[in-house]
């Protein structure tokens, strides 16, 4: 069984072989034991028709390591998806990475991104408008 030769579960990034021998790398949607394949959405591929589409393969796939590591325009992104889904507590420990990686790497442009984070958002801009 696929899932417990890789010890595979829904949600991990792989990278591997569609069954036309493309190139795939992509995440796992599905799992299915009974016939050992997995259903990948594919975000990437050598072959482009593939991308964006969910493929179902066999044993030609591989987990990709999970970085620990995170750049600030990543960071940023989350920001923005915290903000859009109104999640402060993520927000808020988003914005503590980002500023312990800012502070790190340039100390006086962390004062700089996090005017500009709070410019940049409709509701925080709002909210000073009705104050000034």
């Amino acid at each position: 069984m696929i899932n417990e030769k890789y010890s595979l579960e829904v949600g991990d990034w792989v990278k591997g072989e569609s069954r036309d021998g493309a190139f795939i790398h992509g995440y796992i949607e599905t799992i299915n034991t009974l016939y050992g394949t997995l259903k990948v959405k594919v975000v990437a591929s050598d072959n482009e028709r593939n991308i964006g589409k969910t493929l179902e393969v066999a044993n030609r796939v591989e987990r990709l390591p999970v970085s620990d590591s995170i750049v600030e325009g990543e960071l940023r992104d989350l920001i923005d998806v915290a903000l859009a889904t109104k999640d402060q507590q993520w927000f808020n420990e988003l914005s503590e990475k980002l500023a312990s990686l800012t502070k790190k790497s340039n100390p006086d442009a962390f004062s700089k991104s996090v005017e500009l984070l709070f410019e940049n958002n409709p509701e925080t801009s709002e909210k000073e408008s009705e104050r000034g």
